[in-house]
């Protein structure tokens, strides 16, 4: 799916950037409740999927690696995935486990500035002009915007702080969010490189100053 696409991407070209050893990407995973329901969705029991994280940690923790980055690209990742780690870590002596989302680089303050796109939120949200403009860069063919129409930008609940929301349902919403009309290839180029500069960054300082005390 799209997750997949954007993350596969970006970790391809950090790696290189950082001479880091590529492991493949989890492309099964948990999804929330609203989009679970959707049609060819496969979901998996967040439970599970800590597990499953936890295993393949371990197992590359198994092979001598003792600094490990997690590019994650999927929300439904976050909980399970800092579950694992927090397991891994306690279990594997002098390991280190980083964990970020590639979106993080992406603030709303940020894209609001560079102007992409028209909504508050900087074109954030479930497959909205952000998201999608991030699959265009890797797969232009896969864009058919005549097939969707805008929709409601999501709601600001909080005035800016992050918070939870998980719902059961979500009746006669359609998988995507905002204004997809703005959403286009070489936006998305230009998202991607902001994403990967900041996580080659995010890398090059944390193996630079990991042993600082109370850096991390």
């Amino acid at each position: 799916g799209s997750d997949s696409i954007i993350i596969s991407g970006i970790a391809e070209r950090v790696a290189a950037r950082t001479a880091g050893l590529l492991f493949p990407t989890i492309r099964f995973t948990q999804c929330p409740a609203h989009t679970a329901q959707s049609r060819g969705t496969m979901s998996v029991r967040p439970e599970v999927m800590t597990m499953y994280f936890a295993d393949v940690l371990r197992n590359i923790a198994r092979l001598g690696f003792r600094k490990i980055f997690i590019l994650n690209g999927h929300d439904g990742n976050i909980g399970p995935g800092r579950g694992a780690i927090a397991q891994v870590a306690d279990e594997t002596k002098d390991a280190a486990l980083l964990f970020v989302s590639w979106w993080e680089f992406l603030p709303g303050e940020i894209m609001k500035t560079l102007g992409m796109f028209q909504q508050a939120n900087g074109g954030h949200g479930h497959g909205g002009p952000l998201e999608t403009s991030a699959v265009a860069a890797f797969r232009p063919d896969l864009m058919h915007l005549d097939q969707a129409k805008d929709l409601p930008e999501p709601p600001d609940l909080s005035g800016g702080p992050p918070y939870f929301l998980q719902k059961s349902t979500a009746t006669g919403w359609p998988g995507y969010s905002g204004n997809v009309s703005e959403a286009s290839a070489e936006k998305g180029k230009r998202i991607v490189q902001i994403s990967e500069d900041g996580i080659v960054r995010l890398i090059e300082n944390w193996l630079k100053h990991e042993e600082v005390p109370g850096s991390w």
